[in-house]
């Protein structure tokens, strides 16, 4: 009977670990908080920041690659990096894959943008770097980065390991795009985190913020219920935008700011944001696996509306190191008896990091709060 409870717990653990990481967006780039090194990469040596990139033309050794900056050019909202690569492993290896590096671009306004576009992109000069072009153990081609910020205006190339999800974590080797360009650290916006927001009792006050390990955040607009289906109505003008019968939107705009002291960055997502702490797929699959027939408050059901239809403004979604900040917009359907009160958990988006990272957030003023708790004491 008890080796028959352990190996329950056991498949209710494996089923959770593999929900969340089927929701988890790609963010091969992305290098949070709480990590462990899992490279030999020094942030003294050459190369180990954004402030001490390898120079332009000259190459960097990374993994069982050469690698070397060629030309740069950025248009508008594009940066277009030549970049050759020549593989350093045994000649009894096979050629090397380009595919085992990931390219990134960091920018001087503390964001880093994830990922060169497709290969197949036509946004981009040719040839394309690793689409074929060059012998087997040499790469010789472009990479394009594309809604690069306007005001974002020197940059240098970040490259990581295509590391599975547990090592996100490995080092970034930087390069220079242009002679004497690094991107200097933001030091004025360092928090260290508090309690606000920790307890689902005490939720964080429209327009006041919560500070993580990684970050400050602040809801700094919300919608709830018909206010919400009219604001998302009025940028949807041809789609029909009524949530599911027995439920209604929470729509909420969120500004956030790495404050970590590392000089790594982290990132957040519209994922990691639910109704009460799970979505409606979480919280099915506590149901199947626990029999559990919690309701209510205990499992709220939530999911993130129609993926196709536009919000007020960009969806949160963002990589930001120390001093870097963004805005963007989540928006939820949950069930229309549910309190407006959403839950950042960031362990929905990465697995990685700490429990104490959690936060409660309420959707609505205060004054809206006392009137409610007025009109029950009456």
């Amino acid at each position: 009977m008890l080796n028959l409870r352990v190996l329950r717990v056991l498949g209710v653990l494996s089923m959770l670990a593999a929900a969340l990481t089927s929701c988890i967006p790609d963010q091969s780039c992305s290098n949070p908080p709480h990590i462990r090194r899992t490279s030999n990469i020094s942030t003294l040596e050459l190369g180990g920041t954004r402030q001490n990139p390898i120079e332009l033309g000259d190459v960097g050794s990374y993994g069982e690659w050469d690698l070397r900056v060629v030309e740069f050019a950025k248009i508008s909202d594009l940066v277009h990096v030549r970049l050759d690569a020549t593989y350093t492993g045994s000649e009894d290896d096979q050629p090397g894959n380009v595919d085992e590096l990931k390219f990134c671009l960091a920018g001087s306004n503390h964001t880093l943008y994830l990922d060169a576009t497709n290969p197949y992109s036509d946004d981009g000069p040719s040839p394309v770097f690793g689409d074929g072009y060059g012998e087997d153990q040499v790469q010789d081609g472009w990479l394009t980065f594309e809604e690069i910020a306007d005001d974002d205006d020197e940059f240098v190339l970040a490259v990581r390991e295509a590391a599975s999800l547990l090592y996100r974590d490995a080092d970034f080797m930087y390069f220079e795009l242009e002679s004497g360009s690094n991107i200097a650290r933001d030091r004025s916006s360092r928090q260290s985190p508090t309690s606000t927001g920790t307890d689902i009792e005490s939720p964080v006050l429209l327009g006041e913020a919560a500070v993580t390990s990684a970050f400050a955040i602040e809801i700094s607009e919300a919608y709830v219920g018909s206010e919400a289906e009219e604001v998302f109505s009025s940028v949807n003008k041809y789609s029909d935008t009524e949530p599911r019968p027995g439920y209604t939107y929470f729509l909420f705009k969120i500004r956030v700011t790495n404050t970590a002291t590392g000089n790594s960055p982290a990132s957040i997502s519209s994922t990691q944001f639910s109704a009460d702490g799970f979505t409606e797929a979480m919280a099915a699959l506590i149901a199947e696996t626990s029999g559990s027939e919690a309701s209510g408050s205990e499992v709220t059901e939530s999911k993130t509306a129609n993926q196709w239809l536009d919000l007020p403004g960009e969806k949160l979604e963002a990589t930001l190191y120390q001093g870097g900040s963004a805005e963007g917009w989540v928006i939820l359907e949950v069930d229309a008896e549910a309190e407006p009160i959403v839950v950042y958990d960031p362990k929905l988006g990465t697995g990685l990091h700490p429990d104490e990272d959690q936060r409660y957030f309420h959707l609505t003023p205060e004054s809206d709060t006392d009137e409610d708790e007025e009109d029950s004491e009456s």
